[in-house]
């Protein structure tokens, strides 16, 4: 069984809206370790132009392992930890 930590960088498996496929992104999970073995993640983006209110770039994306400047999305996901 894999075993996260709070801030740490993931490759998740976002499904199309239709669920016929899948993209794997980063994301950032947000919570410490829990019974529940579900995450708290929140997504990243290299689309660092536009972003909305709340977003923001990471000032230390390359050292969380990033290849570039990295933005974090807003909204909070749950995702099993077993899903990877």
């Amino acid at each position: 069984m894999p075993n996260f930590s709070k801030n740490e960088i993931v490759l998740v498996r976002y499904p199309f809206s239709d669920l016929t496929n899948f993209k794997v992104r980063p994301a950032v999970v947000v919570n410490a370790p829990h019974i529940s073995q579900d995450l708290f993640i929140v997504a990243l983006t290299s689309k660092t132009q536009s972003l909305l209110s709340g977003e923001f770039i990471l000032s230390e994306w390359q050292n969380a392992g990033l290849n570039i400047a990295t933005a974090v999305k807003r909204g909070v996901f749950t995702i099993h930890e077993n899903s990877f």
